[in-house]
Parts: C-alpha cells; structure tokens; sequence
C-alpha cells in the first residue's frame, strides 16, 4: 500500500477552494476540514464551481461540504463556519489557503510556520494567478511578499476574476499541495492565462524574515 492521502485543511471555498477541493477528492483525500466565514453569493457562481442557486444565502461551507460528500460519500468533510485561526490546524497535516484577504494568507503563513506544517497559499485576480508552497524548515509567503499591503489597490472586487483561470489556479493549487514533498524546500508559480504561460521560481530563503527566521548562517 502507498502512503496515506493526509488530513487537509482547506482556508476559503470560493474560487480557488471550490475546484481545489474537488481535485483533492479525485487524488484520494478523504479527511477534508474547510474553513470559511462567508455565504454563497449569486455574483460568485460564475466561479464558485460547486455551488447552484439553490445554495444562496447559505455558509459556503455547509453546502460545499453537503456537494463534497455526495461526491465522495466515504469523506470525513468538518465545515467550519468562520475565520481562520490557528486552532484548526489542530490534527491536520496540510493546508491550503485560497482566500482573497492578503490578512488570512499571511495569518496561514505564520501558524504553519510555527506549526511545523506545510502548507500552499494561492491567490487570483483577473487572468493572473499565483501559488507559494511552504514546506516545513524551508523559506516562507513572507520569504517572497514579507508583508501585506498597507492599501489594498487590486482586489477581486475592484478588478474581477475569470471564472475559468480561478478553476485552474485552485486544480493546479491542490496539485503543489499535494506534491510539496516533491517540490522541494519552497516553490512559487505564477500563472498567466492571457498568455497561455505557467512558470515554477525556486523561493530563495530571506535571512530577515520575522516568520522562518532563516538566515545564511553555516
């Protein structure tokens, strides 16, 4: 027998987590804990794969988990129904985080950090995309971005997201997640859809970085 699927946690069911999600079931994950504090939205069904309109006005993790489980019926899927916190990483192996708040992302970074778990962050915003995988003592999100921005001047909101490049930056950000182990000490992908173009960056360490604490030092 091969190795265990692990036990994940998913942070945000909305673009980026409704096909991750999915992807993580068809790779054989079956302990699937989602965190997210928000309800379907009619303007996010273009990319919020796993919902109908008969999920409106309902936690995105209530019917994320309800369409997951019809799916997979031998899925142990637990939906929390608020923010992030550390807390949850209790009893999980892996984390995905595919909200759009740089806040969250950074608040992932840091708890896997100090967790010692490994996780992959992913973002999206019009035909753009990008994902950071942190592997346990490697270099971190804060390696590459350091902080969140004071302003934030390009949101989903402001600049919209197309539906299908959210699909595939959340199937391509299960699939690092999954093959961290293979990705080695710390990996940035960019995707650029407009120009049909996906490119891997080895993440170098940063010696000032508050979070990992890597430095240069023999």
């Amino acid at each position: 027998m091969g190795p265990q699927p692990p036990r994940v946690l998913l942070v945000g069911v909305g673009g980026l987590g409704c096909p991750a999600a999915l992807e993580l079931l068809r790779r054989g994950v079956r302990q699937l804990r989602l965190v997210d504090p928000d309800t379907v939205a009619l303007e996010n069904l273009h990319r919020q794969v796993l919902f109908t309109d008969a999920d409106l006005g309902r936690p995105k993790v209530e019917a994320a988990a309800a369409h997951l489980r019809a799916l997979a019926g031998d899925a142990r899927i637990e939906a929390l129904h608020a923010s992030f916190a550390e807390a949850q990483l209790d009893d999980v192996e892996l984390v995905l985080e595919g909200t759009d708040d740089p806040m969250t992302k950074f608040a992932v970074n840091d708890a896997c950090v100090a967790r010692g778990v490994d996780c992959a962050i992913g973002g999206v915003i019009e035909l753009r995309g990008t994902i950071v995988t942190v592997r346990r003592g490697g270099p971190c999100y804060r390696c590459v971005f350091e902080a969140p921005p004071s302003i934030f001047t390009e949101t989903c909101a402001q600049l919209g997201v197309f539906g299908p490049a959210a699909g595939l930056v959340g199937t391509l950000l299960a699939e690092r997640a999954l093959g961290i182990e293979r990705d080695g000490p710390g990996a940035l992908l960019t995707i650029d859809v407009a120009r049909d173009r996906i490119r891997a960056l080895a993440v170098e360490p940063d010696p000032a970085c508050p979070t990992c604490h890597l430095t240069s030092r023999a």
